[in-house]
């Protein structure tokens, strides 16, 4: 069965600047040109078109596509098998999801080919009221803002608000809770969470071969935002900023030696055994980049496991500046 990284992965985790305000219920959504959205082929393509403002700084982000699609779309997890039958929405069918912020104001996108008349059909049985916005686009609302309903369907499948409004294109689907702004994180002004001098960079980091990604803070590692990737081939990134390129330099030296001889603070199993083949690469930028690489020995999520742990302290914190 295919692992699924929990929603709690930071434990310093805040909500998205960009997803804070309510839905904005009385207000006229925000005119997106959905009907034109692409379905992005990388972490990088898919930021191109979340937006966030300038102070989106700390949040939780996933990202998964192809077969890692899952890892995208956490607040969903629960209900995945059931959805497709409730709603017509099936998450697994996705070819990129992507889920930005932390419960309870994250907003999801899901990515692919939707039959809008099929699932509007679901949607209206469930109580869902549609509003046309225009180039393909619909604004789906069960409930007005800030309102859960511990007798719907969607309740009994452990998703009580995740679903509060949706926007559906044939191409796309938006997605959020109660207490999401979906009009913010679908801004077409502003700039957008790929334009983020650090945000965007870690997202280049990683690659645009990632297939699935996490971006966020734990306070094991650092205060700073840094990402995690599986690459198409199997093995895991992590991408990591600097103060300093002298920094930079050297977390890239550190890094094998730390791989080979550091053990896990929850198991004392030597990081050794579980990854192989480390290597560095400063990538340099305003960030100070750099990428570290390991091949997984018993599991092609050994990082995103250790991360919902909170395990990565004794590998990556510190790297360059003690043992």
């Amino acid at each position: 069965m295919q692992q699924r990284p929990l929603v709690g992965w930071f434990t310093a985790v805040l909500a998205l600047a960009a997803t804070t305000a309510g839905c904005g219920g009385s207000s006229a959504p925000a005119r997106s040109q959905s009907g034109d959205a692409v379905v992005p082929a990388s972490l990088p393509a898919a930021l191109s078109q979340a937006h966030a403002d300038s102070t989106a700084r700390h949040f939780q982000l996933l990202y998964g596509t192809g077969g890692q699609a899952a890892n995208g779309e956490p607040a969903l997890a629960a209900a995945a098998s059931q959805l497709p039958q409730l709603t017509g929405i099936d998450p697994a069918s996705a070819a990129t999801a992507l889920s930005v912020g932390a419960p309870p104001t994250a907003v999801g996108f899901l990515y692919g080919s939707f039959d809008t008349a099929a699932i509007g059909t679901k949607l209206t049985a469930l109580g869902y009221h549609r509003q046309d916005l225009g180039h393909g686009e619909a604004l789906w609302t069960i409930r007005d803002d800030h309102q859960l309903d511990a007798g719907s369907p969607l309740t009994e499948l452990g998703i009580a608000g995740e679903l509060n409004v949706i926007r559906l294109s044939p191409a796309r689907l938006v997605y959020g809770g109660a207490h999401s702004d979906l009009d913010r994180a679908l801004a077409t002004s502003g700039p957008a969470l790929a334009d983020d001098r650090l945000i965007g960079g870690l997202a280049s980091c990683l690659g645009d071969t990632a297939r699935a990604a996490q971006i966020g803070q734990d306070p094991t590692v650092g205060a700073a935002p840094f990402g995690l990737g599986i690459s198409q081939a199997g093995g895991e990134v992590v991408c990591l900023s600097a103060p300093s390129a002298d920094a930079a330099q050297a977390m890239a030296t550190a890094w094998p030696q730390r791989a080979a001889t550091a053990n896990s603070a929850k198991t004392d199993q030597p990081w050794s055994t579980r990854l192989a083949d480390p290597a560095a690469t400063v990538v340099g930028g305003p960030a100070h980049l750099v990428r570290l690489t390991a091949r997984p020995t018993d599991s092609d999520q050994v990082l995103f496991q250790a991360s919902m742990n909170q395990d990565l302290g004794e590998l990556l914190g510190g790297l360059g500046t003690r043992p």
